[in-house]
């Protein structure tokens, strides 16, 4: 992890599959898909609970992505 640029909670998600080659959008759907409900609860709770934090996808090679999560706090939700 690279130090000061992703301060604050993390939460990690191992993934069996390889993330070498795929586009971060492919990585965050290998990663979303093999998560429990549990998990995904976590997520919503940190979200809700700090309103900012680091997703760290860690496939089985090691290789580690980030993706800084956070909901700006003034901006109202979108409905669709």
């Amino acid at each position: 992890m690279e130090s000061g640029i992703f301060d604050g909670p993390k939460l990690l998600w191992l993934v069996e599959e390889s993330t070498e080659g795929h586009s971060d959008t492919r990585i965050w759907e290998i990663a979303a898909r093999s998560r429990t409900d549990a998990q995904l609860n976590t997520m919503l709770d940190m979200l809700k609970n700090h309103s900012a934090f680091t997703v760290v996808i860690r496939d089985s090679m090691g290789r580690t992505v980030f993706f800084p999560c956070n909901l700006q706090a003034m901006q109202p939700a979108l409905a669709h």
